[in-house]
């Protein structure tokens, strides 16, 4: 008989050997005051499965990892403080509702390792299915306590209370939890067979009452989908068989009541669950929306660990009555009744908020998408800007291969001035030594000395102008050296 839990598990994984995650260490480790403070600083971590692989050598076909756990699978092991879980379901409230590669749930390893009163509520709060599934060898976690022992006997009635059915479940080798317990050894093993004994009377006057209508599968060594809706719809309280025929029409009546105020309760909390499931489902959609989220699940949670513990405690309490009261069972429903009811309100207040919370977290969303797009568009103008800096740099490149070019012209310019100047000198010398020689010729020289000073006007004239030429050659580069350095700022400014 299998149940499918309304859960979809994390799909976040890691190796333990490779990049295990700070959360499973600080678990391994026992360091419960740095798990839950990385659970509250980066909840991911709690949703994020660890797997160990085998061996190259070891490895097979059919079995390629050793384990894979989550967090709180990890933790239930190894006996954690309450306040462990606690903030481990409040970052991943779908936490105890998933199974591990064994097919275990983390209540299954609670169990199976005397955890605390706390921790059991805590789990059986979040995932109260648990209790009627099985592991690969068919065993509930009732078969954990009774073959291993709990911490407290109360956690045996804890897990009967949130389904008795499983009182007379067999595993796969067809033991019960009393056989089990009759079997084992431990410190609590007698007051285990003791509860275990009561609350198997307790099942049977009910079952008893019921025969026309539900059966149990001995075949199979399984409870019926028949029993089992009887032992669910019946699975909160119900008191020791009275000797009495009075007594026992009394039972009759107050079995009746209940079963129909707790269907109501059940039903209320299924309604809360669902909706539950849809607000984790749009926590996980942002790491700023999952904040929001967290608080509203662990706030959902902690009103449901309340009706929990209060029904706990009326399961108690109405065992001490029906052994110790005389009062009249008509007068004990009605204020069971009441109470129920105070309950139901209450849960629909919780409702109301959950439904405006999601109100306000579709909002952030939509705030959130304006931001994505906002990135978007500030990423394409970033990415313009890149390529607009590229050009920039491009066009400097040629700038500066001109300004070569134009040094290497002025250097080929001023040997050429040089020259001329050299020239020049030499002729200055000649002239002076010919109007020395011919002095006494000066009539047929003057003509030859004005011939020779127009030539030496037009040198100097020649000089002028190829000075004129250097002086706006050295004007161009200057301009070309200021127009490279604004584009050099120009450049800067863009990579800042």
């Amino acid at each position: 008989m299998s149940f499918d839990l309304e859960v979809s598990p994390s799909t976040l994984e890691v190796d333990f050997d490779k990049n295990l995650t700070e959360l499973y260490k600080a678990i391994t480790d026992q360091s419960w005051d740095d798990a839950i403070a990385i659970c509250k600083r980066d909840p991911i971590q709690a949703a994020t499965w660890v797997v160990r692989h085998y061996d190259e050598e070891d490895a097979t076909e059919e079995q390629e990892i050793m384990w894979r756990f989550l967090p709180i699978h990890s933790a239930c092991a190894r006996h954690p403080p309450a306040s462990v879980v606690d903030a481990l379901i409040k970052a991943y409230p779908d936490g105890p509702k998933c199974i591990d590669d064994q097919g275990m749930y983390a209540l299954h390893y609670a169990c199976g390792n005397q955890a605390s009163q706390d921790v059991i509520r805590s789990l059986l709060v979040c995932c109260p299915e648990a209790t009627r599934i099985r592991d690969p060898r068919g065993m509930l976690p009732i078969h954990y306590l009774a073959c291993w022992g709990p911490s407290s006997v109360s956690v045996v009635d804890m897990i009967l209370v949130a389904h008795r059915g499983v009182i007379n479940a067999r595993d796969e080798e067809g033991k019960t939890p009393l056989d089990l317990a009759e079997e084992s050894e431990y410190p609590e093993r007698d007051d285990v067979i003791e509860v275990l004994k009561r609350w198997m009377v307790d099942d049977t006057s009910v079952i008893s009452e019921e025969t026309s209508k539900h059966s149990i599968d001995s075949s199979s060594n399984m409870i019926s989908p028949l029993s089992t809706k009887l032992s669910h719809a019946q699975s909160s309280i119900t008191m020791s068989h009275r000797p009495s025929m009075m007594s026992a029409l009394s039972q009759r009546t107050y079995d009746e009541e209940e079963k129909k105020e707790e269907d109501s309760v059940v039903s209320g909390l299924s309604k809360m669950t669902k909706h539950t499931t849809a607000t984790n489902a749009s926590r996980k959609s942002t790491l700023s929306a999952a904040t929001e989220a967290s608080k509203l699940s662990a706030m959902v949670l902690q009103k449901e660990k309340e009706v929990s513990e209060l029904k706990a405690k009326l399961a108690q309490q109405a065992i001490l009555l029906e052994r110790e009261s005389k009062a009249p069972w008509e007068l004990e429903s009605k204020t069971w009744k009441e109470r129920f009811e105070a309950l139901l309100d209450h849960h629909q207040k919780v409702l109301s908020e959950t439904q405006s919370t999601n109100a306000e977290l579709e909002k952030k969303n939509d705030e959130l998408n304006f931001l994505r797009e906002t990135l978007a568009e500030t990423q394409g103008k970033l990415l313009r800007s890149q390529q607009e800096c590229d050009g920039l740099r491009d066009t400097l490149g040629d700038l500066m291969d001109k300004h070569e070019t134009f040094k290497k012209r002025s250097g080929a310019v001023n040997g050429r001035l040089g020259s001329l100047t050299a020239s020049l000198e030499s002729m200055m010398e000649n002239q002076s030594i010919m109007q020395e020689t011919l002095k006494p010729k000066s009539t047929s020289v003057s003509e030859k000395y004005e011939a020779r000073k127009k030539l030496l006007q037009e040198l100097f004239q020649m000089e002028e102008s190829l000075q004129k030429d250097e002086e706006i050659l050295e004007q161009t580069l200057m301009k070309q050296s200021r127009e490279l350095s604004a584009i050099s700022a120009i450049i800067n400014a863009a990579k800042d």
